[in-house]
């Protein structure tokens, strides 16, 4: 029991110590630069009229976003005074004097062709500065994928948008967030239904073929075991085709199919033909449907068992 307490005591006493020894939040290194000058885009470039390139003066002429394009102490020297020691905390903190957060890029961009070549203006992407102070606190201040797409959509544009590797460096994991979503696979159907939905963006046709494969328009006939495992037409190699699994059932659909053909939570006729297809497995031995029930014919076997009955 003595140890037990004496193993309490140390341990508070070590937690004690570690929690007054953590640095505070006035101590703690800045992840954006509102901890480190004071500064409005709005009362610049609205209230002032002050354009872009005024402060952003080597964008112009950047061709990576590597390359610093924050402007600096020289930069303010065109319009303030900062010889006068007295009003540095007008932009300053006290005794914070650090250089601007650029935050790092993986996409390769270069300005100078838009801006320079291509005369595009700065809010056709960075949009919404001229409302907030810092360019963080505007959701649309760095151009998503739909704004680069008002632009970059034509197939035969050397950098469109379903050449990744054209402005990604890095391609692995990239995908959208509502993407990623365990249940996308079945939902999906319901986000290319919005309005606003854009999947040409990022897929082509053959992408939502590859899955929805109709069992209509395929020449070979699957075994009964097979079924929820049709050949695609799209997997052809060498003559030979090659099986998939789609993803448009559940590995055991096979099982569980009946329940929601029954509930009809599902519309089999958008791939199958009924008449034709569900009589593979559900035969009733030439007989009127209704007396030999829509049963698999291997139910029919002598001396088949249910669970559960029998």
């Amino acid at each position: 029991m003595k140890k037990l307490i004496a193993y309490i005591f140390f341990t508070f006493i070590i937690g004690t110590f570690l929690f007054l020894s953590a640095p505070s939040n006035d101590d703690a290194i800045p992840t954006d630069n509102s901890k480190l000058i004071k500064f409005s885009h709005q009362f610049h470039v609205d209230d002032n009229e002050i354009e872009c390139a005024d402060c952003h003066k080597k964008v112009t002429e950047s061709i990576s976003l590597s390359d610093r394009l924050l402007p600096d102490h020289e930069t303010c020297i065109d319009c303030h005074d900062v010889e006068d020691t007295d009003n540095c905390t007008t932009c300053h903190y006290e005794d914070k004097f650090e250089s601007l957060i650029q935050t790092k890029s993986e996409l390769n961009f270069n300005h100078k062709i838009h801006v320079t070549e291509q005369k595009l203006e700065c809010v056709n992407c960075h949009k919404g500065l001229s409302e907030v102070e810092y360019a963080f606190q505007s959701p649309n201040s760095k151009p998503n994928m739909e704004t680069c797409y008002s632009c970059h959509n034509d197939g035969g544009v050397a950098f469109n948008t379903l050449n990744c590797e054209s402005c990604h460096k890095i391609t692995a994991n990239l995908i959208p967030q509502n993407h990623k979503s365990f249940s996308f696979i079945k939902t999906h159907k319901f986000s290319v239904q919005n309005i606003n939905a854009n999947c040409a963006m990022c897929h082509q046709e053959q992408t939502c073929q590859d899955c929805h494969t109709a069992t209509n328009v395929i020449t070979e006939n699957n075994t009964v075991s097979q079924f929820f495992q049709p050949y695609s037409p799209s997997k052809i190699k060498d003559g030979i085709k090659q099986q998939q699994i789609t993803r448009v059932h559940e590995l055991n659909f096979r099982l569980t199919h009946g329940i929601e053909a029954r509930g009809k939570t599902t519309n089999c006729e958008s791939c199958h033909q009924v008449q034709t297809f569900c009589a593979n497995c559900h035969g009733s031995n030439n007989e009127d449907f209704a007396l030999g029930g829509i049963v698999p014919t291997s139910h029919l076997k002598p001396n088949f068992k249910t669970l559960g009955v029998g």
